[in-house]
């Protein structure tokens, strides 16, 4: 294997790999290593720190359920030392549910094409807390930026959910970024049509501070639950916040209350 770089060539995952005889352990993951049945170890050339998520296997069809692929590229570009995860043009499904969420991690972007790069929570998915956030709030996550992406959560197709002011629980509250500990966070130019959470973006830590949300869109739309929860797209609890350029909109009758709160 010594001294050549080979070329794959599978759909969505082309790329020039180089063998590295020094690892013997890394996993393969599709994406950036591969490891043949022999046990030889192929590491992508990247040309910049950018990671394709359908290297990872991701099919952005509409059907798929991605969820788990776009966790291992994030995953994947913070074992790099951060970069950019690409989504290129398609419809992403996602499955939050419960606490399960996918977990943004320091120094790694999301990037879209624009709304042609659609995330999608999947029909039927239920309750859940939010689509992207972290599990330990205890530590700030740090430097990400979240752009050029439509986010549709998809309310109409959630029958199975429940909204309802009377819950004590909070994995029922449909945020689509919800953080607890932060430190830089951008999000720009993202639509989120349609949106239906209590918050769309919720960023609350009286101690977080540099958060900037500019040139996004809030499509508000009643989910199925109470039918007259609380709801504002953008939550912030911090120092040091912007927001700029954003439009909120919704259909009469549909009882979107806030735009912004801010504390």
């Amino acid at each position: 294997y010594l001294d050549y770089v080979y070329l794959i060539t599978d759909n969505g995952q082309e790329g020039h790999f180089l063998y590295d005889p020094a690892d013997t352990t890394s996993s393969d993951n599709t994406g950036t290593v591969l490891v043949t049945a022999s046990g030889a170890r192929f590491k992508r050339l990247l040309e910049s720190p950018y990671f394709n998520v359908k290297w990872f296997g991701a099919k952005g069809d509409g059907v798929t359920d991605d969820m788990a692929v776009i966790q291992k590229t994030i995953d994947a570009a913070s074992a790099y030392g951060g970069g950019t995860v690409f989504f290129p043009k398609g419809t992403y499904i996602v499955s939050p549910s419960g606490s399960v969420r996918i977990n943004l991690r320091n120094d790694v972007h999301l990037l879209g094409e624009g709304t042609s790069s659609v995330i999608k929570v999947k029909d039927n998915a239920g309750d859940y807390g939010m689509i992207f956030g972290n599990n330990n709030s205890s530590i700030p996550v740090k430097n990400v930026r979240i752009s050029n992406f439509r986010v549709d959560q998809n309310p109409q197709g959630n029958q199975t959910c429940n909204i309802d002011s009377t819950r004590t629980d909070s994995y029922y509250w449909q945020f689509v970024i919800g953080l607890y500990n932060y430190e830089n966070i951008i999000v720009d130019n993202v639509v989120f049509d349609p949106t239906c959470g209590k918050n769309t973006i919720t960023l609350n830590n009286v101690n977080a501070k540099n958060a900037t949300i500019t040139n996004c869109r809030f499509h508000f739309v009643m989910a199925k639950g109470d039918g007259n929860y609380d709801n504002s797209a953008i939550y912030l609890n911090g120092r040091s916040h912007t927001v700029s350029n954003c439009l909120f909109y919704a259909a009469p009758g549909q009882k979107a209350r806030g735009a912004i709160e801010t504390h």
